[in-house]
């Protein structure tokens, strides 16, 4: 049993040709994955709400839906988004932001796997400030977000994280989750999605979790549909509980 989880900055749902919503939802589906955390939902061009866009995104892809705006100005709102097949049964956001810098946020989702067992799904997009994002990892592994005392099961955060070479932030995550990248050997560039080169979005893993594979879904729709890639990594439960909570990744 294995349970296969996806990171996906979507621009906005603005890809090459422009807004696009379907196509942004396509992508999840091949993505077959279980959970997806989704970055930038909301317009780029200010048109479209972001809780219109979530909402569109999880009824066109048949998943339960958890959406934590960071940003409002006026019409424009702009967030971080889990769409997913499991069942949710708690929620909670965070506050990642820094003073003088664009909001940022990390939004949870506890779901379950069955046989009393859960899974707790972070998602986040770190800040572009060298600085600013090593004062955003400390606060994720702070007693509030990734150390509370009441989290009881394995953990999983994903999410653009806004660096691809070796610094203060990678290093502080990589004390406290498995990158499964580097655990996998896998350097997988997300970024730009027609041409990727650059590693900005990544999946860790808290213990008690295994990684199987990783690998970026290039798929013709996704080059197009977004300025980054889904990534997709499949992970496995230490101790597996019953299988039968996963559901099929298809839509019927």
């Amino acid at each position: 049993m294995s349970l296969r989880i996806a990171s996906y900055n979507v621009h906005g749902c603005v890809g090459r040709g422009g807004f696009d919503l379907q196509r942004v939802a396509q992508v999840i589906v091949e993505t077959e994955a279980h959970v997806v955390g989704l970055q930038e939902v909301g317009d780029v061009h200010g048109d479209t709400p972001s809780d219109d866009q979530a909402i569109a995104l999880a009824e066109a892809t048949g998943m339960e839906l958890v959406y934590a705006p960071n940003l409002s100005r006026g019409s424009r709102r702009y967030g971080n988004a889990i769409l997913s097949r499991l069942r949710v049964l708690r929620t909670q956001t965070y506050d990642l932001s820094v003073a003088g810098r664009e909001p940022r946020g990390c939004v949870r989702a506890d779901l379950e796997l069955g046989g009393g067992a859960q899974v707790h799904v972070f998602n986040l997009h770190l800040g572009l400030s060298f600085k600013e994002r090593r004062r955003q990892a400390a606060l994720l592994l702070s007693d509030d977000i990734l150390h509370d005392a009441t989290l009881a099961f394995p953990a999983v955060v994903v999410g653009d994280f806004n660096f691809w070479l070796p610094g203060p932030a990678p290093r502080l995550l990589r004390s406290a989750l498995l990158d499964v990248g580097a655990a996998l050997g896998r350097t997988e560039p997300t970024y730009p999605s027609r041409w990727p080169f650059l590693r900005l979005d990544r999946i860790y893993l808290g213990p008690g979790l295994l990684p199987r594979w990783l690998r970026v879904h290039q798929s013709a729709r996704a080059m197009d549909a977004s300025d980054h890639l889904p990534l997709v990594a499949a992970v496995e439960p230490a101790h597996p509980p019953t299988a039968e909570a996963l559901p099929a990744t298809n839509p019927s």
